[in-house]
């Protein structure tokens, strides 16, 4: 079985990330850290960190050529002693280079 931490670092992964049937990114990872796209949160207008190192994952090891994932993009802030959390999902499209 590959490592996907190798697959990363050969450059074996194409990502488009979309939010609310738009582009927000597309990207050809090769570290963990690279894993993420800025994504808008509708709530706040903040811009969050939607990571998807774990959908990578999944993906890297299906051995499939494509796939698309569910991801959600998280905030948390604290209000009134409150910590309040908001999500946004946004989507990964995968494919192999």
């Amino acid at each position: 079985m590959l490592d996907w931490l190798d697959t990363l670092r050969d450059g074996g992964v194409f990502c488009r990330i979309l939010h609310e049937n738009e582009t927000v990114c597309i990207l050809r990872p090769t570290l963990p850290e690279q894993l993420w796209a800025p994504i808008r949160m509708r709530d706040t207008g903040a811009t969050a960190r939607g990571q998807f190192w774990q959908e990578c994952l999944y993906f890297i090891e299906s051995g499939e050529k494509s796939a698309r994932y569910e991801a959600e993009a998280c905030e948390t802030i604290v209000k009134f002693g409150t910590t309040i959390q908001f999500r946004e999902p946004f989507l990964v499209e995968f494919s192999r280079t």
